[in-house]
């Protein structure tokens, strides 16, 4: 039961959070003047680096140079392929 509620009110962080960017996305592109289009590339593309940058981050603050790499170098693997297949 309380795996379930958890779930719930992650989903709903998630969809209060994801409302929250889309809204404050728009609100950049009008004021900078910028396509809609643009600015979310922008942020789909940042949003989807965090979590290696972060994991490369912490394992050069731990000395641990082969995780970092080896998480950046995955990543890029996995969405290099997934993409042509997806195409």
């Amino acid at each position: 039961m309380r795996a379930l509620v958890e779930t719930s009110i992650g989903l709903g962080l998630l969809i209060a959070a994801g409302s929250l960017i889309v809204f404050g996305a728009s609100e950049i592109a009008r004021r900078f003047g910028l396509s809609d289009f643009i600015v979310g590339a922008t942020l789909v593309a940042v949003g989807t680096s965090t979590s290696e940058l972060a994991t490369a981050l912490m394992a050069r603050i731990r000395r641990q140079d082969d995780v970092g790499f080896g998480a950046l170098l995955g990543s890029n693997i996995f969405n290099g392929l997934f993409i042509v297949g997806v195409a």
